[in-house]
């Protein structure tokens, strides 16, 4: 590469021999090419996945960068990626999605002319299997240095998700931040932790990343859930410990609104995989009980949850028949839902 890149993607990679063709090929741009990096980071996986990836790099040397390391999952990847980058920024996209060739030039060059800690930028949802697609779309205008005081942060949805972040490399570098390895659902973390630090951000209004849903052995399918449901309980549980440590320190602003929000958000949805996914009824209620405590210790988060209808029933109910609590639950959502449907003509 003959310059400094502006940008280092990190691919985490593990088995992704099957999206290869499909994903690599949108890392190939008409312009800025010499400004842009990947990464290719294969965590542990089996040799027909290793040579692959060597293959792309060999043929594509100036581009794509291949690293061998033990599997750890995706949070040990990007603290190994770390202290390899040199790019001005860098951001994470996961082996089965792509970036959009279109958007990444002019995002690329929106990067080298800001100097900011953070940059959010539009990201479209894809769902594989019935061709949809949503569009999380945060603003019409960019934005090229605004802090955590912001109305940005009060307004946009959606906000905390890792293909709509991009860090500064030396501002994430500087944080010391080792996310859980080891874990499914360290991206709520990496979404989180480094934006405490953060004084000054930017946004882009371009669509930079298309993130793939309904693949097979997605963390968030629901057979992936059922099976790493430990790992989202300590991934909530880092949450509650970081709010209590860092986030309830800060003075009240947008910013931490949202990342409160994006805390509750996480836990409430642990709260309904608990209750679907536990693997022995009888122990369900100490489960529920037990992390319910933990958020009843972290004040703030239990005041956005305290208005979670779920969250309100159960504990209303003092945690008893909670399975069906659940399911009756889940109809009534069901059931409105299709209210909301028939209501929009869908």
């Amino acid at each position: 590469m003959n310059e400094t890149p502006i940008l280092t993607i990190i691919v985490p990679s593990y088995q992704t021999k099957a999206f290869l063709e499909d994903t690599l090929p949108h890392y190939f741009l008409s312009e800025e090419q010499n400004s842009l990096q990947v990464f290719l980071i294969d965590d542990g996986s089996d040799e027909e996945t290793s040579n692959a990836l060597e293959t792309w790099s060999e043929k594509n040397p100036n581009l794509f960068k291949v690293f061998h390391k033990k599997n750890g999952g995706h949070g040990s990847v990007i603290n190994f990626a770390i202290p390899f980058l040199e790019s001005k920024y860098f951001q994470v996209i996961d082996g089965d999605d792509y970036p959009c060739q279109e958007a990444l030039p002019p995002f690329m060059a929106f990067l080298r002319n800001v100097e900011a800690d953070v940059v959010f930028h539009d990201v479209e949802h894809l769902y594989v299997r019935s061709k949809k697609t949503r569009l999380f779309h945060f603003g019409e205008e960019e934005r090229r240095d605004f802090d955590e005081n912001d109305a940005f942060f009060a307004k946009a949805k959606g906000l905390f998700q890792s293909h709509a972040i991009t860090y500064r490399t030396d501002f994430y570098r500087a944080q010391n931040i080792l996310l859980r390895e080891k874990v499914f659902y360290d991206d709520a973390l990496y979404c989180a932790y480094p934006l405490i630090a953060a004084h000054h951000f930017a946004y882009c209004p371009l669509s930079v990343v298309t993130y793939r849903l309904e693949l097979p052995g997605q963390s968030v399918a629901s057979a992936s859930f059922q099976k790493h449901l430990e790992d989202h309980r300590l991934v909530s549980e880092d949450l509650l410990d970081f709010t209590h440590l860092k986030i309830e320190n800060l003075g009240k602003t947008p910013l931490k609104e949202a990342l409160l929000r994006h805390v509750a958000g996480v836990c409430s949805l642990h709260y309904s995989l608990d209750l679907r996914f536990y693997p022995e009824d009888k122990k369900v209620k100490e489960a529920l009980q037990e992390f319910d405590r933990k958020v009843q210790a972290v004040p703030e988060v239990n005041a956005l949850l305290e208005k979670d209808p779920l969250v309100k029933k159960l504990r209303r109910h003092h945690f008893q028949n909670v399975r069906i609590l659940y399911f009756h639950h889940a109809k009534v959502l069901r059931f409105f839902g299709r209210i909301r449907h028939h209501l929009r003509g869908e």
